[in-house]
């Protein structure tokens, strides 16, 4: 296929693909495959504002963390299996004891993320203009290859997530509940029920504020002293959000 240069976004080498991926429960995932060298490109504007990115991202936030660069293939990022190691320590660790559990995540949420949303949070964040420029006009070139939203796939989509989910961990915190996240799928733990509420509440006005939608039903409360662990297997346990990309069309 020619190049093809989006009107409002960047050249685009190559076309993209789709590729099904299993879901938990049966269902299927449609991740966006770019051509290698679109994939790239995309990473590379990601990684200018990967320094801002970090800074605002609490330890409550487990996966999808840039450990080095690959000139060759892009960002590298730490094994989930060890991420997810940490998270469940985590939920067990701050689960032990605590009978006010409540566990949730965003409707759509690579979706509901548009290139103006994820503008205003990246400049909030102090990424540099001309960085937060690029990756806006990334996601309008993908948007008009069909894709909504962020893409799934390419792993630095998980990255712009991140930035903006990281919104909630402010709210969450200001409550005085703790919490653990990967990715959109959070586990609060509260000393109280009204504790938890307000997280909650917290957490649904800022996503919303970014045109995320909390998923009511994936929202699921806990008041027993085996919710640790119950959380530990609801919170998305089989894998992680961000799957692999290999530049294979299926």
């Amino acid at each position: 296929m020619s190049r093809r240069r989006s009107a409002t976004g960047p050249p685009l080498r190559g076309p993209i693909f789709w590729e099904l991926a299993p879901k938990p429960g049966g269902d299927v995932r449609r991740l966006v495959v770019p051509a290698p060298a679109d994939q790239l490109a995309f990473a590379r504007s990601v990684a200018r504002a990967v320094p801002a990115i970090r800074r605002t991202l609490l330890s409550a936030s487990h996966a999808n963390r840039v450990v080095a660069w690959d000139p060759a293939r892009g960002p590298v990022m730490e094994p989930w299996t060890g991420a997810r190691t940490r998270w469940r320590r985590d939920v067990r660790r701050l689960g032990n004891g605590c009978r006010f559990v409540a566990v949730t995540d965003a409707r759509a949420c690579y979706a509901s993320i548009s290139a103006v949303v994820l503008s205003r949070r990246l400049t909030a964040l102090g990424a540099p203009e001309t960085c937060v420029d690029e990756i806006a006009a990334w996601l309008r070139a993908f948007g008009e290859m069909g894709v909504e939203g962020l893409p799934v796939g390419p792993a630095v989509s998980a990255v712009l997530a991140d930035a903006v989910l990281s919104a909630g961990d402010d709210a969450i915190r200001g409550t005085g509940a703790a919490h653990v996240r990967w990715v959109d799928d959070v586990a609060i733990f509260a000393p109280d029920a009204r504790t938890r509420t307000n997280a909650l509440l917290a957490l649904r006005r800022t996503w919303a504020s970014f045109g995320l939608e909390l998923h009511d039903g994936k929202t699921e409360l806990f008041d027993d002293p085996a919710a640790a662990d119950t959380c530990a297997r609801t919170a998305s346990d089989a894998h992680p959000r961000a799957p692999r990309c290999d530049n294979r069309a299926t």
